[in-house]
């Protein structure tokens, strides 16, 4: 069977951007890079930090708004898409 994902530089790019972004806490920035979809998604490490749709986008403004900026280490990305549809999976340790 043929794989029907594609590897997707654009999605890579828009995940480092992102995560550029939180990094240096520019909470409109990190508000703004995440889907308008309800189907938008994101799973922390943290017992019970899941989130999606409106109230993921208001997470992620509140959150990152007045805290020190990170390093991320071990950057790792995985970008796929086809067609209309894409999904990253974004690894990094934070010390």
């Amino acid at each position: 069977m043929t794989d029907p994902f594609s590897p997707s530089p654009e999605l890579e790019a828009v995940a480092r951007r992102w995560l550029d972004a939180y990094a240096a806490r520019r909470s409109a920035s990190v508000a703004g890079f995440l889907s308008g979809s309800r189907a938008a998604s994101f799973v922390g490490s943290d017992e019970g930090e899941m989130f999606a749709g409106d109230e993921l986008r208001r997470v992620f403004a509140a959150f990152t708004r007045g805290q020190r900026p990170l390093m991320p280490e071990g950057v790792e990305i995985d970008a796929w898409e086809r067609g209309a549809v894409g999904l990253v999976l974004l690894r990094f340790t934070l010390h």
